[in-house]
């Protein structure tokens, strides 16, 4: 007989759409990035508590992996995380124009508002229009607003670069709510 934890952690696993590199590469972590593990320490602290951070950095410091442990964590705990990168979300809103029976743009967003955790990569690998700057302003504030829905963006821009691309109000948001971390510790490639 299976165990109901265990099938509810499988089914919300089944929809999260985390990397499965970065699943894989879960058993394979070790205790050598101690800034690494702390700052993921920090972020799992954190979990449940409305949290709005951003990781930034070079290449290869491991930003999606915690993204990915981030996910694990709260899925073994029973709370929805979904993965996206900026781009398969914008082409997925793209694609929903021009398909009917296929989900709505509604039901895009709706999904990406809805999740416990919501992790974004990529955020700067992206159009920059003034639509998707609006698209990514409604979830991130609406998940801002409800106070319990941890949000974990990633890119691999400078501090300025990411204030000129997030924009003062999400930047603002960020501060107060998570913060903004400089992932300057070693490759992990």
């Amino acid at each position: 007989m299976t165990n109901p934890n265990e099938e509810r952690i499988r089914t919300l696993r089944e929809t999260w759409n985390a990397p499965a590199k970065h699943v894989t590469q879960h058993a394979q972590l070790s205790d050598k990035h101690k800034a690494w593990s702390e700052v993921l320490a920090e972020n799992i602290a954190r979990r449940g508590t409305g949290y709005l951070r951003a990781l930034i950095g070079g290449r290869g410091s491991g930003k999606t992996q915690i993204g990915v442990e981030l996910m694990i964590h709260a899925t073994a705990n029973m709370k929805s995380a979904r993965y996206t990168t900026a781009m398969d979300f914008f082409l997925r809103l793209r694609r929903s124009y021009n398909q009917k029976d296929c989900e709505t743009e509604w039901d895009i967003v709706s999904a990406m508002k809805r999740c416990s955790l919501l992790v974004i990569d990529e955020i700067g690998k992206r159009g920059q229009s003034d639509w998707e700057n609006n698209i990514l302003f409604e979830i991130i504030n609406s998940r801002y607003n409800s106070g319990v829905k941890d949000t974990l963006v990633i890119d691999n821009a400078t501090p300025e670069e990411f204030q000129r691309q997030f924009g003062d109000s999400l930047v603002s948001r960020m501060k107060e709510q998570g913060g903004i971390t400089v992932c300057a510790w070693p490759s992990f490639r």
